[in-house]
């Protein structure tokens, strides 16, 4: 495929939901960058999402890849304007995960039926064999959060009569943090090639890794929360000592500019721009959205940027250059 000079009306935005307490981030990523080193210019895929899941807010287990519309008038994820979403893939119904060429396969019948995808092009027989024969257990880690998650809310509302009650004591026991959802969009330019140096794929997909396992830290806040509501022990925690978490990061590739690499927070403030700052390392990048979330009561879109450390843009610039 060849870049684009048309303008596409419309689009797709793809969203891979996976479970963060299995540790299905990589996988997803993984599938981020097949996705776009294969779509690079397909202007109907317009972004990716990749959105972390898990208790105590959803089961565990869960893996779902789904295509939502897109108004391509807008370059901003207005993710309450999605409409008309199709679920591509749920491996709690096709009771594995999806192949690489299968997820391909899925998002070109959705995107342009007319690509052809070479070896990744699927069988349909060879699919329905597949599930027949793959299908894979939940884990088993998940399972017992589910039921540990299931017990502590059980206890949180033993002591009420009225399912209203009930309802205001549940959210009141799982912290405001947990609802508070944190969007990262990334934005770079795709380049004259896949191949080519201005193409800022890796980049983009080396911080969605680095700000999506900010999770983890939230995830062992909570099991330590459970565990001390199980042995009834105190606790000074509270809301703001919740550790910060990004809930979504949309990956949108510019198939128009070059030289782009953009980090916004919640669609509207930037905190990282390529043509303002050097390349900077994840674990800079992860302090600087740890502290936008944590003033994300300033409703400004100034600029957020730190400038790197001699030692830190070293780092960055190894790191990149095996790419």
């Amino acid at each position: 495929m060849t870049p684009s000079t048309q303008t596409t009306q419309g689009g797709f935005n793809i969203s891979i939901e996976y479970c963060s307490s299995c540790r299905w981030m990589l996988r997803s990523n993984w599938i981020l960058s097949e996705l776009l080193t294969t779509f690079a210019y397909e202007d109907r895929l317009v972004s990716i999402s990749l959105i972390p899941q898990g208790p105590p807010l959803s089961d565990g287990g869960i893996f779902r890849l789904c295509a939502s519309n897109y108004d391509d008038e807008d370059r901003d994820i207005k993710h309450d304007n999605e409409k008309n979403t199709m679920v591509l893939w749920d491996r709690k119904v096709n009771g594995r995960f999806p192949e690489s060429k299968e997820v391909k396969q899925l998002v070109r019948d959705v995107c342009n039926p007319d690509i052809d995808l070479g070896h990744s092009d699927v069988n349909k027989v060879d699919k329905v064999d597949n599930i027949a024969n793959s299908k894979e257990e939940d884990c088993v880690e998940c399972k017992e959060e589910q039921e540990n998650d299931q017990k502590y809310i059980q206890k949180s509302t033993t002591t009420t009569s009225e399912d209203q009650t009930d309802k205001q004591q549940q959210q009141h026991e799982i912290p405001n943090a947990f609802y508070k959802q944190n969007h990262i969009s990334i934005e770079y330019s795709v380049g004259s090639s896949i191949e080519s140096s201005d193409n800022g794929l890796y980049q983009a997909a080396y911080y969605a890794n680095e700000l999506l396992s900010m999770i983890y830290e939230r995830n062992v806040w909570w099991k330590k929360k459970q565990q001390q509501q199980e042995e009834k022990t105190s606790s000074n925690d509270d809301d703001d000592a919740i550790p910060a978490a990004v809930d979504r990061v949309t990956v949108l590739p510019n198939r128009r500019e070059s030289g782009i690499l953009r980090v916004k927070l919640n669609d509207e403030k930037v905190l990282y721009d390529q043509a303002v700052s050097s390349i900077m390392s994840g674990r800079h990048l992860r302090d600087i959205v740890s502290t936008a979330i944590a003033d994300s009561e300033d409703k400004s879109n100034e600029m957020v940027f730190e400038m790197m450390s001699d030692v830190e843009a070293e780092e960055a610039r190894k790191y990149f250059g095996v790419f």
